[in-house]
């Protein structure tokens, strides 16, 4: 009986930390987004161009 409840433990923890991976990925994906207009008016010609970047995400 403990073991059934120690492996839902694991279970949900392990779906939680999946969880948190995939909504810091796009929380992520949302900065980077924002960041690379402002690199490239700077004007050091070191910026991606955001047409170039592979669409993952997008909705």
């Amino acid at each position: 009986m403990i073991g059934t409840f120690f492996s839902l433990a694991l279970l949900f923890g392990g779906l939680s930390l999946v969880a948190m991976g995939m909504g810091s990925r796009r929380i992520l994906g949302l900065v980077r987004e924002d960041e690379a207009p402002a690199a490239a008016a700077a004007g050091d010609g070191v910026g991606e161009a955001a047409g170039k970047r592979p669409a993952e995400d997008q909705e």
